[in-house]
């Protein structure tokens, strides 16, 4: 949960979707897990799923910044930390689940875009790996994850590619620019 941006309407199903696949991720290979707080009103929520799925996790409320930045992979929503992780040359998988009726409402308006998450927007090709809708299962964002963390070659593409997306959007205010960007390209 390290989205600044998210509001509280995501509530508890968002939060076990992000911890569901830490689980199997534990067992296998015995990784540290810090979760950034960034709303206080999550973490009643946060520690149940912790409890639920016996993951051994620590919360860290207000250093939302060092725990990305420290994190050797991200599991995350879609949204505004995307692109911090990327500037952070944090490797990220993302996922994004929206209910049914809002999907089915989405599919009869015919909206679509390419991509969910700032940087492969800015870039307009999946550099990050998405795991949207049915494809956001705890098994597919385990293999993903397992891709980033242990294959070296796969690393040093993604590094390439968010050295790419900050060419594209510069170093002065980056986030305004990704935010133009993005909104540019669907318009």
């Amino acid at each position: 949960k390290g989205d600044k941006g998210d509001k509280g309407d995501k509530g508890d199903k968002g939060d076990k979707e992000a911890i569901l696949p830490h689980s199997p991720l534990q067992k296998t290979h015995s990784p540290l897990f810090w979760i950034p707080l960034s709303l206080e009103s999550y973490r009643g929520a946060i520690e149940k799923a912790i409890e639920d799925y016996g993951l051994n996790a620590t919360i860290v409320a207000g250093k939302t910044n060092e725990v990305l930045a420290a994190a050797d992979l991200a599991i995350a929503k879609s949204g505004t930390v995307n692109l911090e992780l990327a500037l952070l040359n944090v490797p990220q998988v993302v996922f994004y689940r929206v209910s049914p009726f809002t999907y089915g409402i989405g599919k009869l308006l015919k909206f679509s875009i390419p991509f969910m998450s700032p940087p492969n927007l800015v870039v307009m090709r999946e550099i990050v790996p998405e795991l949207l809708q049915d494809k956001a299962t705890s098994a597919n964002i385990v293999k993903a994850s397992l891709e980033l963390l242990f294959n070296q070659e796969r690393r040093e593409v993604l590094m390439a590619d968010y050295r790419e997306m900050r060419e594209l959007l510069g170093d002065v205010g980056v986030c305004d620019r990704a935010a133009r960007e993005i909104l540019q390209r669907e318009l």
